[in-house]
């Protein structure tokens, strides 16, 4: 017993500076309390315990993903609010990942899953992520409705990840919008017109696009429209057209010199020029002015589709004027050999009269 104790008091001090205290002298003797506990101190023995995660797949897209392989500017923007959230759920980031590896139909089809579990700081983020998606995915009626929804959002709207996703679908929206065609609800329209079209030109878009039919209402969209926007055109026709209708031919006039007229210069359109020559010419009859009239029938070219008809209806401005001479060479040119493959009922109707 007293070599033991001798033992102990040799031992001691080199003991005490390798480990720290008491503790240090229950290692060497065995005495210290396992590291593991219950069931886990069972599986430590056997070699089975499950090895500790490493801190890099708790948070899969800081640990596997980085802004340097990143291309589209959208992305770089959502990885950099990625980092600045710290506190996400884990199936959060799974998601977030799903977007940034550009899993966009898996991203999509969790989406209603997900939001639900959000930190409402980050979920206007992640919308805009979801709306990403689906613009990748090309699904051009669920993504505006979305979209639109999304925009009655004042925390979404006000967001930088939806001024982002505005960067990113701004490239090709309108000839996107003319192609896509998606239908405008009564309550999408009244969402879209509350945001100002100096937002960005896609707004400008949807606003005309939303009153394409609008007739005479679509007067104050057209206005803030620029001549080379590919919606000027048609929609100057319909308000001209709106115009016309009710007899203010004057103001049909001014609405196509003001805003039709420079659209058509700005896109060199020869078919559009055709058709405006058409409009023109049919106004100045419906007002009395055939001398007018007769002069814009006559500069449609032949190679445009307008040719036979502006012919036909140039016939009966010479016979309102008693220009029988004309009147009878215009009906010899539509009855010759040049017109046999198409239908002109106009001419025989001229010709009884």
């Amino acid at each position: 017993m007293l070599r033991l104790v001798l033992s102990l008091l040799l031992v001691a001090p080199t003991v005490f500076a390798a480990g720290k205290g008491a503790d240090a002298l229950l290692d060497s003797v065995g005495g210290a309390e396992p590291t593991s506990k219950g069931a886990d101190a069972l599986l430590d023995s056997v070699g089975g315990a499950p090895k500790t995660a490493p801190v890099a797949q708790s948070m899969p897209v800081l640990g596997q993903i980085s802004a340097a392989d990143m291309t589209d500017p959208f992305q770089v923007q959502f990885f950099s609010q990625l980092q600045v959230e710290r506190d996400l759920p884990y199936e959060a980031r799974l998601w977030a990942q799903k977007v940034l590896t550009k899993d966009y139909q898996g991203a999509a089809h969790l989406w209603s899953a997900i939001q639900k579990s959000l930190p409402g700081k980050f979920e206007p983020a992640a919308r805009a992520a979801y709306l990403y998606c689906l613009w990748k995915l090309d699904l051009p009626q669920t993504f505006f409705n979305e979209w639109v929804d999304s925009l009655s959002r004042r925390s979404f709207l006000d967001s930088s990840l939806s001024l982002a996703l505005e960067a990113t679908i701004g490239s090709g929206f309108d000839a996107w919008l003319l192609a896509k065609a998606p239908t405008i609800s009564g309550e999408q329209n009244r969402v879209l017109s509350k945001i100002d079209p100096s937002r960005g030109k896609h707004f400008a878009s949807l606003q005309a696009w939303s009153v394409l039919r609008a007739g005479e209402k679509a007067a104050p969209t057209l206005a803030i429209l620029q001549p080379e926007h590919p919606l000027k055109a048609p929609l100057a026709r319909t308000v001209a057209l709106a115009l016309a209708r009710k007899g203010d031919l004057r103001g049909a006039g001014a609405v196509l010199k003001q805003h039709l007229e420079p659209a058509l210069d700005k896109q060199k359109d020869v078919h559009g020029l055709s058709k405006h020559y058409m409009e023109i010419a049919r106004l100045l009859y419906q007002a009395g002015s055939l001398d007018g009239a007769a002069d814009f029938y006559q500069r449609i070219p032949d190679g445009s589709d307008d040719f036979l008809k502006a012919r036909e209806e140039l016939a009966w401005v010479w016979l309102r004027k008693g220009d029988t001479a004309k009147l009878r060479g215009e009906l010899k040119t539509l009855r010759s050999g040049l017109f046999t493959d198409k239908f002109s009922p106009d001419v025989y109707v001229v010709r009884s009269i």
